[in-house]
């Protein structure tokens, strides 16, 4: 088979439901998702220390019924307190998400988050832009 084959193209119709990422702090996360890139909680299981977020969930007055008819786009999860020593012994052999894209349906909306973000982010917490021909990033 050669690179050209369709079988190495992914179906342009295929989406990511969700996903899921492990955190050390789940308060801190939630506020940078919530105040930096205006996620909103869909709901939080306490018992788990999760917290389930969409980009603008629609203003149901049950929560549950919320959590029903729109489904959460990033799962946050915090580790246990001895995340450092317990998980960095197996982070170099799991496979997993390092990164994701947000993509923004124009590039005035680009500029608007890097406004946002040079406004209300400390400049060490995001580095550089690219344009990968195809699209920008931040």
């Amino acid at each position: 088979m050669s690179l050209d084959d369709d079988t190495y193209v992914i179906n342009s119709s295929m989406k990511i439901n969700h996903i899921r990422l492990r955190v050390s702090n789940l308060s801190q996360s939630l506020n940078f998702y919530k105040s930096i890139l205006g996620f909103r909680i869909l709901k939080e299981d306490m018992h788990s220390n999760t917290a389930f977020l969409a980009a603008n969930p629609s203003t149901y007055t049950d929560r549950e019924e919320m959590f029903d008819q729109q489904p959460p786009l990033i799962i946050l999860t915090q580790m246990q307190n001895n995340f450092a020593s317990e998980y960095s012994s197996r982070v170099e052999r799991q496979d997993g998400l390092y990164h994701f894209a947000i993509l923004l349906p124009k590039r005035e909306y680009l500029a608007a988050f890097l406004r946002h973000i040079q406004e209300n982010l400390d400049q060490q917490y995001y580095e550089g832009m690219a344009d990968h021909a195809v699209s920008e990033s931040i």
